[in-house]
Order: C-alpha cells, then structure tokens, then sequence
C-alpha cells in the first residue's frame, strides 16, 4: 500500500533549477531520508 506519492516534483530558488521532475512511492512502513 503506497503511503506518499510524489510525482513530478520540481524546486527552484530563483532562476535557478534546484531539481526536476523528481519522482518516487513511499510505502506504509519503510522508513525514508532525503540528503541534500
């Protein structure tokens, strides 16, 4: 069972592309950590 969905996500400061067209699921029990 998908708990979060992300589609086409995309972030800039400015004028300036941060990312793009970031897609991803996340499902009921995993455990998940972004990284910048």
């Amino acid at each position: 069972m998908t708990y979060l969905e992300v589609d086409n996500l995309s972030k800039r400061f400015g004028k300036t592309p941060v990312f793009q067209d970031i897609h991803f699921q996340i499902a009921e029990g995993e455990l998940v950590t972004l990284l910048g």
